[in-house]
């Protein structure tokens, strides 16, 4: 972001967030975004996927953790239907806000004292899991302006509207 952009909007009393995932919505910040030959892609278009199998519309009962040296690794999960999907390198569940903590929690990872209440056996103790949901609500404003006429900056403003 380009120093007199910054200092336009320093000078109207609107900090500069230099992260716009802290937790902090209220400011400037640069968007995270995939750029490719100064133009905005999709993840699918930018990346290489052809190696990535995809599934939608699929129930997952748990996430399958076992100890590889010294480590808690998850490469499969198991299937309503009782299936079992394992992965060479790595999976990735996305459930939504609130099925994933839920996923996580039902396969034992999360708050170990909370797992074992409800009869989970604990496999990874992370008690931030499912701990983080907030309703909020704001307001956003996107700007692309064109910078030097090879690439583009984004603005994000956010404005909380309450907490």
């Amino acid at each position: 972001m380009t120093n007199c952009i910054k200092d336009a909007f320093s000078e109207t009393g609107i900090s500069l967030q230099a992260d716009a995932n802290s937790g902090q919505p209220i400011g400037l910040a640069k968007t995270v975004s995939t750029w490719h030959n100064d133009a905005r892609q999709a993840a699918g278009t930018a990346y290489d996927l052809s190696k990535v199998h995809v599934m939608t519309n699929t129930l997952v009962e748990k996430i399958v953790v076992q100890e590889e040296n010294g480590a808690q690794i998850a490469r499969e999960v198991i299937l309503h239907d009782g299936r079992r999907l394992t992965a060479r390198n790595e999976i990735i569940v996305s459930c939504g806000a609130f099925k994933t903590p839920q996923l996580l929690m039902l396969s034992g990872i999360g708050d170990r004292q909370k797992l074992q209440a409800a009869g989970v056996t604990a496999q990874v103790d992370l008690p931030e899991v499912g701990q983080n949901l907030h309703d909020r609500k704001y307001a956003a404003k996107t700007c692309s302006l064109m910078q030097w006429l090879t690439s583009y900056v984004q603005i994000h403003l956010l404005f909380c509207i309450g907490r």
